[in-house]
């Protein structure tokens, strides 16, 4: 069921600066996003200041992203989902789960998105029973014959996560091309990237979490495991989010182990003092780090953070604030 709605005039934040922290991030090859705790989202194109604050419908809150190539989708905390096309976020279709009941149902809360995910191809829409809608052009176009607790799209192939702890290697039109057996208890978040003119970009390895945290790491072209990747004595790796050029495992203690090729760890990026990392997003031209006193770090490469995005910050143009 889709719904259209324009953009309307400039309006003020949700809350005061002071109030409000990030709560999550999604690194897009044209543009980034960053969830905030007061339900806005801030919208990142190119260099590191805001552009625009995109506030959610009334009485709603946004309470994830995922960024993409062609189009980006905003979750609610009503079950439904945003999605939005074009150089700055000025309207949007609205996406409620299409199958299984009537619109009083819907409405009703006894079906609703619980997580969004983006891919090359479909972006993928976890509903509240476990199936998993694919949308094409702000249209569901399928319903996976699987059921799911955690969807992780991507470039090449995408893998979502079974409630028995497998997962599936997605390929093309919701075909399973693999199953790694697992268990595992979560799979790594890859950014939707770019291809080159020799076909380079987008993640070239991946990797699943497993419940003692170690991490089993696979190459995108493979359906094995290849290598298990243990974490420092005294820790465990909590989350993972990979690239081609970099990856990063986030670690209990809230530091970020960085690789760059092989399974090896190439250096280990700590957080402020007083701070710990809380999740990571990699993303094809920088990526970014939530930390846990709400303010988000930025890298470019390197192994090194280049800015720190503060969500007190004002959009670099005011009048770039929408409500939806």
């Amino acid at each position: 069921v889709l719904m259209k709605v324009v953009a309307g005039v400039p309006v003020t934040s949700l809350g005061t600066a002071s109030d409000i922290y990030y709560i999550s991030a999604s690194s897009g090859m044209y543009a980034s996003y960053f969830v905030r705790s007061d339900g806005s989202v801030d919208r990142l194109k190119g260099g590191s200041t805001v552009s625009q604050r995109v506030l959610p419908p009334e009485k709603t809150k946004y309470i994830a992203a995922s960024a993409g190539l062609h189009a980006s989708y905003f979750l609610r905390d009503d079950g439904a989902v945003d999605r939005t096309t074009g150089g700055q976020v000025d309207k949007i279709d609205t996406i409620w789960p299409a199958a299984q009941g009537s619109m009083k149902d819907l409405f009703a809360g006894k079906l609703t998105y619980v997580a969004v995910s983006n891919s090359m191809g479909p972006c993928y829409l976890l509903r509240s029973d476990g199936m998993v809608d694919c949308v094409h052009s702000g249209e569901v176009t399928q319903t996976l014959d699987s059921s799911y607790v955690q969807i992780c799209g991507g470039t090449d192939c995408s893998y979502h996560l079974k409630k028995d702890g497998s997962v599936d290697k997605i390929w093309r039109k919701g075909q399973v091309s693999a199953t790694f057996s697992g268990p595992y208890v979560s799979v790594a978040t890859q950014c939707v990237s770019g291809k080159n003119d020799k076909g380079g970009g987008g993640a070239t390895s991946i990797y699943f979490i497993k419940a003692n945290g170690s991490v089993d790491r696979a190459s995108i072209m493979s359906s094995k495991v290849e290598m298990t990747m243990a974490p420092p004595a005294g820790v465990q790796y909590t989350a993972v989010s990979c690239q081609d050029t970099s990856s990063y495992l986030l670690r209990s203690d809230g530091a970020i182990d960085r690789t760059t090729g092989g399974g090896k760890i190439s250096n280990t990026m700590n957080p402020p003092p007083g701070c710990a990392y809380v999740q990571v997003s990699a993303g094809q031209w920088a990526s970014y780090f939530v930390r846990s006193d709400g303010k988000i770090d930025r890298t470019t490469g390197g192994g090194k953070i280049s800015t720190t995005i503060d969500p007190a910050a004002e959009p670099e143009d005011k009048g770039n604030c929408s409500v939806m």
